[in-house]
Formats: structure tokens, sequence, C-alpha cells
């Protein structure tokens, strides 16, 4: 095996380190930047200045105590409301938003259809294009008030 002189070894070492060192701080740097760069959530500010009503609304519907299930099988999903009493909560008008919780991004939405059948039950749209983790939002309009409730659910 040839020796490699102590003038070409130390210096090509050091020279090497430092491109390892480039290589990796470059590699790092283009993972980093691969989701898009920084999320900025639409309307930021009418949101933190609606907060307090927002806040409001979820906890009335908090203390309801309905039920939701959500069913998303193909390309029509089930939402099943319940009420404290375990009755079907009939007479709903609302929409459900879908938005992934990683990404910032304004949600798509799908307007509630009552099934006819079912008492309780609604049908939306699956928007959801890909499989994963959803927020779904669910925004239902009865009796003249508005409840907002949010659901995390794994479309598979």
């Amino acid at each position: 095996m040839p020796q490699i002189p102590a003038h070409i070894f130390w210096p090509g070492f050091i020279i090497s380190l430092l491109l390892f060192s480039i290589t990796w701080s470059m590699t790092i740097l283009m993972v980093a930047q691969a989701d898009g760069g920084p999320q900025i959530i639409p309307d930021y500010y009418e949101r933190s200045v609606n907060f307090d009503e927002e806040q409001a609304t979820r906890d009335k519907a908090r203390k309801l105590g309905w039920t939701l299930e959500v069913e998303i099988d193909g390309p029509i999903a089930e939402l099943h409301i319940v009420d404290a009493g375990g009755e079907s909560v009939e007479d709903i008008e609302g929409i459900v938003g879908f938005g992934r919780p990683s990404l910032a991004t304004k949600m798509e939405s799908a307007r509630l259809t009552a099934d006819e059948e079912r008492p309780g039950v609604y049908l939306f749209t699956n928007l959801a294009e890909t499989p994963g983790l959803w927020d779904l939002g669910v925004v239902a309009d009865k009796d003249d008030k508005t409840y907002h409730w949010t659901l995390r659910v794994t479309v598979k």
C-alpha cells in the first residue's frame, strides 16, 4: 500500500472535512425548505380580532354535549350528530371544511346535506385528496344559532 506524503495528506484531510461540512449544511438547508417555506395563516389578523367570539361559539357547542362522528369512505362522507340524551339531531344546515393540520392553507369546504332515510345523518363531499391526517371544521346552524367543532380524522 503506497504511503501518502504528509504535505499532501493533511491539507487534503482538512479540505475534505470542510467539503463534508459544506455538503451536510447544504443538505440540511434543502431539507428544511422542502415543505414550501414559512406557513402564513390566511386572514390571521381578522381571526385574532374575532378570537373571543369564535371561542365563545366553540364553548357554546361544547356545552351542548353533542357527539359528532365522521365516516369517510369514498367520494361521499357521513357525519352523525347525536345530542347529549342520545337522540339524533335534525334540521341542521352547515358546512364541513377540510384542512391539513400541518399546513396553513385555507380550507376547502363542502355543504352538509341531510340524509332523508336516516335522521341525524348528514352527507357531504369528501374533499380529502390523499390519505393521512385531516382537520374537519364543522359549522352548523340550528334554530338561528351557529356552532363550531373541529374534528381530527385519519383518512385511509
